[in-house]
């Protein structure tokens, strides 16, 4: 009889026990039928912001996403995997996560997952589940940053517009006082003027009275015309101050209505866009379906 070589492997299939033994084989071996994925990870992505990560990088990031625990767990919640006789009824998911082979060797952008045993559909349609599950979570997480900015967008700009009404609310009110800038304008140049032409009277009447020094009568009666002339020059002089606080008020809101309009223009813009585009596109796509592997390594 001949001699097996010393290190050769051989595999018995004992296909009515549905076991196999694997002379050689190390004792956590799995054998069977092999169900595999094959994906293909993107060298450059637009949902990435400087720095990129680099391939390899972002393949280990990916190994390590297929086994997470929230990803095993969307899995196993599949509806197809319900009812699979090889999912255990406790600690399913340490046992996927035990497994499951993810391979991330090489310099190209592919990358597997399989999974091994000899139930080989019902390890395929387990296969499938995870393939659903982490390719929803791959794209989830690449897109965080664009839904985390879709999501401030969408709180920003209501909030914007209403700052924007209470803005207009407020020019309104004081536009509905004296409805034009230029009225206001007009009205400090008045008063103004009117104060000038006060305190130019006042001058007059003050000389009248040092030149009626010696007459009590002209003094008194042209000390009562500078106290009345007195009185409207300080009137003119808080008109004046007003309509000047009031034009400023006029003029600072509608800066602020202007400015709020240009943030919220930009905010509608920005929202607008990213509800067209949506998400970006996946940067891992499957190179190949999940498929069984008969007997492979």
């Amino acid at each position: 009889m001949a001699r097996i070589p010393t290190g050769h492997v051989v595999g018995v299939v004992l296909a009515g026990a549905g076991l196999a033994v694997g002379l050689g084989r190390s004792a956590g071996w799995i054998g069977g039928p092999k169900a595999v994925v094959v994906y293909h990870a993107a060298s450059e992505h637009g949902c990435f912001s400087a720095p990129r990560p680099s391939l390899s990088d972002y393949k280990r990031v990916q190994a390590a996403l297929v086994t997470d625990r929230r990803t095993l767990e969307a899995a196993l919640a599949d509806p197809a995997v319900r009812g699979l006789s090889v999912v255990p009824a406790d600690g399913a998911v340490d046992w996927l996560a035990g497994r499951l082979k993810v391979d991330v060797q090489g310099t190209s952008g592919l990358f597997s997952v399989s999974i091994r045993g000899y139930k080989a559909d019902e390890y395929l349609t387990l296969l499938g589940a995870v393939d659903r599950a982490y390719r929803a979570a791959s794209h989830a997480r690449d897109n965080a940053p664009r839904r985390d900015r879709r999501a401030k967008l969408e709180k920003e700009y209501p909030e914007a517009q209403a700052g924007l009404k209470e803005l207009q609310d407020r020019l309104d009110a004081v536009n509905a006082k004296c409805p034009y800038v230029v009225s206001v304008n007009f009205m400090v140049t008045l008063r103004e003027a009117q104060r000038e032409s006060v305190a130019a009277k006042l001058a007059v009447l003050r000389d009248e009275l040092r030149a009626a020094r010696g007459n009590p009568a002209d003094c008194d009666r042209i000390a009562g015309k500078i106290n009345t002339y007195e009185a409207t020059f300080n009137h003119l002089m808080e008109e004046v101050v007003r309509w000047k606080l009031f034009r400023d008020d006029l003029e600072n809101l509608a800066r602020e209505v202007e400015a709020r309009e240009v943030i919220v223009r930009r905010l509608a813009g920005e929202l607008e866009a990213m509800r067209i585009e949506g998400d970006a596109a996946p940067r891992v796509t499957v190179a190949e379906e999940p498929r069984i592997v008969r007997w492979a390594d």
